[in-house]
């Protein structure tokens, strides 16, 4: 997300990310990965049970990671209102940014620097492009 900031900031869409982490250690981590989007402290957990996304695969007995949220995305449109969302089992499993783009936008957003082909005939045309590339460009 980070890398594809300016994909997001261009067409007007804010980020946030919430962690169970507190203020300090989200500076710390923001400094230090250059996250551009504010980082919310959720400390309790509370508006991680609130979204129904509180990890359940995580026991009270591991303190250090207990309150921790599955991974994923909310999009939102400008009302608040939940229009996507994308969650998985493990943190390895990503969607690209380029995907939540489309999904706030709701429609396909091609990159012109990324490889593209066009072709067709009888009335027909196809366009067949390289697409959601974790915010790096094509050379």
């Amino acid at each position: 997300m980070r890398d594809a900031y300016a994909k997001f900031e261009d067409q007007g869409i804010k980020l946030y990310a919430i962690s169970y982490d507190d203020q300090e250690t989200l500076k710390e981590f923001s400094q230090g990965q250059g996250i551009p989007y504010p980082l919310l402290s959720d400390v309790d957990s509370q508006a991680i049970r609130t979204y129904g996304i509180l990890n359940t695969e995580i026991s009270v007995d591991d303190a250090f990671l207990y309150g921790i949220p599955f991974p994923g995305v909310y999009v939102a449109d400008e009302s608040g209102r939940v229009v996507a969302k994308f969650f998985y089992d493990s943190y390895k499993k990503r969607d690209s940014p380029e995907t939540f783009l489309d999904a706030a936008l709701g429609r396909i957003v091609l990159d012109e620097e990324n490889p593209q082909a066009a072709g067709g005939g009888d009335g027909v045309g196809v366009t067949a492009a390289v697409h959601g590339q974790q915010g790096a460009r094509a050379t």
